[in-house]
């Protein structure tokens, strides 16, 4: 229970902070520009949601920054001594969240730099005499090149089993965030052999995330594995598979195992943990879409003893299935009592385009009591008429 709340943390935080810092760096009028291979990274003006600069001594990242360094960062021209500065704010940093917060100006920089920081970044990445820390956050900075170098060298550091799990697993988040659809052998390597509980993880992720159907067998595997984070990140992967990639029975019998499994939980972190699988569950069931898959999830979004996340999710997926079972079970979803299931129940029917629901979810409007929920259903109607 605790080591699934321990490694699904972990595997958030390093696609969080790997994510957070390609935002701060490429973000230009609003919006996500992701680079060209080869070409160089234009300086972008870091500007928050209302236009003002995120960069100022009030942000809460900037000053967390400057605690923890002691001093502000002069942003230089030369990738080197960016590089240097950054290695020591890594050193006098309390641990590796602080580090990644803490050197997010000299990351801006290096990207700012363009193509012509990446030799240098290279170096740092593989230079085996420098801090793990310090490696890793480098790993993050390189997934702001999407340039087929950068992607050789993180996949050099993922196939190689003697770099520490750290930087190994920063190089697949990176290698995940540049949609490197050539990492299959790489991560592979680390699913064949890992022993790293979050390594495994991470991989898992990143092969569901970039599709490769290689993730099979070893998904297939841990779907029955012991640790709960293990299981979920399995399911997940697969969910994102081709229909005739995923092993249905084999999803089944996740199922069923999470079943049996709740029966004896006996705290919210189990239940935590339930869910999350179970939704992934439920994903997988929507990607294949078959009669059975149906079945089991009108089960799941119609039992009043189910989590209730895992209805929603339920109900979400019915709407990707569609089909007059689907659609009779989503209209009772929009007479509960629940005002959270008639949203996701309406949602689906909107999906859907099923304009013979209209008359039910004007229904199921009017009786609810949470604006939130009102707004949500009054959306779904506008997507139908």
């Amino acid at each position: 229970m605790r080591s699934f709340i321990k490694y699904s943390l972990t595997a958030f935080l390093l696609v969080a902070i790997a994510g957070t810092f390609a935002y701060f760096v490429r973000h230009h009028d609003g919006q996500l520009k992701p680079t060209k291979a080869g070409n160089p990274i234009s300086a972008p003006s870091l500007r928050g949601s209302n236009g003002s600069p995120v960069a100022s001594p009030s942000n809460p990242l900037t000053d967390l920054r400057n605690q923890n360094r002691g001093h502000r960062y002069a942003p230089v021209s030369n990738p080197e001594i960016t590089i240097a500065h950054m290695q020591k704010t890594c050193a006098d940093a309390k641990d590796w969240e602080a580090a990644g917060f803490a050197t997010m100006q000299e990351v801006r920089t290096l990207v700012q730099m363009g193509t012509n920081a990446i030799p240098a970044m290279i170096g740092a990445l593989l230079d085996r005499s420098k801090d793990p820390t310090f490696r890793s956050l480098i790993a993050d900075a390189l997934a702001s090149f999407n340039d087929p170098v950068v992607i050789d060298a993180l996949k050099r550091v993922i196939s190689d089993a003697s770099e520490p799990d750290i930087i190994r697993q920063q190089a697949i988040v990176a290698v995940t965030l540049l949609g490197a659809r050539n990492a299959e052998y790489e991560i592979e390597t680390v699913l064949q052999s890992t022993t790293n509980t979050t390594l495994r993880v991470v991989a898992m992720n990143a092969a569901g995330t970039l599709r490769y159907s290689s993730v099979v067998p070893y998904a297939t595997a841990a779907l029955q594995d012991d640790d709960p984070s293990v299981r979920h990140s399995a399911v997940r992967a697969l969910s994102n598979l081709e229909p005739s990639d995923i092993p249905s029975q084999d999803v089944f019998r996740l199922i069923a195992k999470e079943h049996g499994s709740r029966k004896v939980a006996e705290n919210d972190s189990a239940e935590v943990r339930y869910q999350a699988t179970m939704a992934s569950a439920c994903d997988a069931l929507g990607s294949l879409g078959n009669q059975e898959a149906l079945q089991q999830l009108e089960i799941m979004a119609t039992d009043p003893q189910e989590n209730r996340g895992v209805r929603k999710s339920a109900c979400r997926n019915l709407g990707r299935i569609g089909g007059p079972s689907a659609v009779e079970t989503l209209r009772g979803s929009l007479r509960l009592d629940d005002e959270g299931l008639r949203v996701y129940a309406a949602d689906a029917l909107a999906k859907l385009n099923d304009k013979g629901s209209i008359e039910e979810m004007e229904g199921a409007y009017a009786t609810c009591k949470d604006e939130w929920a009102k707004q949500r259903i009054s959306q779904a109607l506008e997507r139908i008429k």
